[in-house]
């Protein structure tokens, strides 16, 4: 349900400063919840199971946890990456940990596994790559709003000059509003996924308009 009615919010700062206070009120339990129900629904997409590389995040603050989704990835015989480091430019590290470990109760601390000389440039992954992008806010169009400091921009511009890429856009169901401001430079995300559903963003003429037009909620349970 959307939570925010148009006009409530005109600027990305608000916008920003409105979502983010919506997802530190979810509880912890709450949180946990969302974040299994997510990863059960990446794992079930058809751009999951065909990816042979998968690019995850560690979650930061009351983001959603979704590093359980790493444990079917290795099962599946995927490599896994995450960020090398929180600064631009985004540059990415193999994470060959044990399946096993962590859990989702034990989410991976930010930076814990970085290991910036190891890291990969987006000509190195193995196509087809699925990145699963965080976000403080995502829209009915695929608008993606971050942190502010566009280090998702940029990655995911990278990885689309790079080839055969979907970019995922994970968020408790509440960051998802009708419609949010837009710059030049902003990449837009494929499929947003929530503990409630996964949303296929309509077409839209602020925004590439050589993304064909697709329904706009997938039965992805």
């Amino acid at each position: 349900m959307n939570l925010f009615g148009p006009g409530m919010a005109d600027t990305k700062a608000e916008w920003r400063e409105r979502l983010q206070r919506a997802r530190r009120s979810i509880d912890m339990g709450t949180r946990r919840e969302a974040g299994a129900d997510v990863v059960a629904r990446l794992a079930r997409l058809r751009e999951f199971i065909g990816a042979r590389s998968v690019l995850l995040y560690a979650s930061l603050g009351a983001e959603l946890d979704v590093h359980a989704l790493a444990r079917a990835a290795w099962h599946a015989r995927k490599d896994v990456y995450r960020p090398a480091s929180a600064e631009p430019p985004p540059t990415w590290v193999r994470d060959d940990s044990s399946p096993s470990e962590p859990s989702i109760e034990e989410p991976l601390a930010a930076g814990a596994r970085d290991v910036p000389e190891g890291a990969a440039s987006s000509e190195r992954f193995a196509l087809p790559i699925l990145l699963i992008a965080p976000g403080v806010g995502f829209d009915a169009f695929g608008r993606r709003l971050g942190r502010g400091r566009g280090y998702y921009d940029r990655a995911i511009a990278a990885l689309r000059d790079a080839g055969d890429v979907v970019i995922v856009g994970v968020a408790y169901d509440a960051q998802v509003v009708d419609a949010l401001p837009q710059d030049p430079w902003d990449q837009r995300v494929d499929l947003v996924v929530t503990e409630r559903r996964v949303l296929v963003p309509k077409p839209s003429p602020h925004c590439d308009p050589s993304r064909p037009a697709r329904e706009e909620v997938r039965d992805d349970r």
